[in-house]
């Protein structure tokens, strides 16, 4: 998987891997871009903004960990670049199919796991926490 980090409301220790929390600055020159997207949720508090893409797996799919983006209450809103094979699974076995210039918006303090896709090049999301 490869990361592009966009923005970011914490900073990790070296030392231990502790997320400190502070005031959240932009991680990237390209943060102006999210802006129209940003706008359009309600907003109170924004964690963290970044981009996934999950390479092409050959013929199998694989299905990551279940996790939690964070341990407290708040929401992902997942924005799908590209249509795919590849999901978000829910707690809940619910699956959220990767459906280009689709948000959608969930509990990002339940379970849930990513894929990688065995029908394009790549499986590519913009990931949204907030409060």
């Amino acid at each position: 998987m490869f990361v592009h980090l966009f923005y970011s409301n914490a900073i990790v220790t070296p030392h231990d891997g502790k997320e400190l929390w502070g005031i959240g600055h932009p991680c990237s020159p390209h943060f102006g871009k999210m802006l129209p997207i940003l706008q359009k949720l309600d907003i109170k508090s924004l964690i963290r903004v970044k981009a996934n893409l999950y390479p092409y797996s050959g013929e199998t799919l694989h299905e990551h960990g279940m996790h939690t983006d964070y341990e407290f209450p708040h929401y992902a809103a997942l924005l799908s670049l590209n249509t795919c094979d590849g999901y978000t699974k829910l707690e809940d076995c619910t699956k959220v199919e990767s459906i280009a210039n689709r948000v959608v918006i969930f509990d990002a303090s339940l379970k849930h796991c990513s894929t990688t896709t065995t029908s394009d090049f790549a499986r590519i999301n913009i990931n949204i926490n907030y409060l």
